[in-house]
């Protein structure tokens, strides 16, 4: 999940890809964003790229 937030997709996005319910992304990212002590899923992305916790690998579908 945090990869499809790199790469910049909105949680209904997520939802259609990983074939889950919107709120339950949404639910996922509350966690990240605690486990990861930041405020916003742009923070996430940042510290995701930085610290190596998302390995880009390929293209979307």
């Amino acid at each position: 999940m945090v990869g499809l937030l790199v790469k910049g997709c909105s949680n209904q996005d997520i939802a259609r890809m990983l074939v889950l319910a919107p709120r339950t992304v949404a639910a996922h990212l509350e966690h990240v964003l605690s486990k990861l002590e930041v405020t916003t899923r742009t923070l996430v992305a940042v510290r995701a790229a930085r610290e190596g916790l998302y390995v880009p690998l390929g293209p979307l579908p």
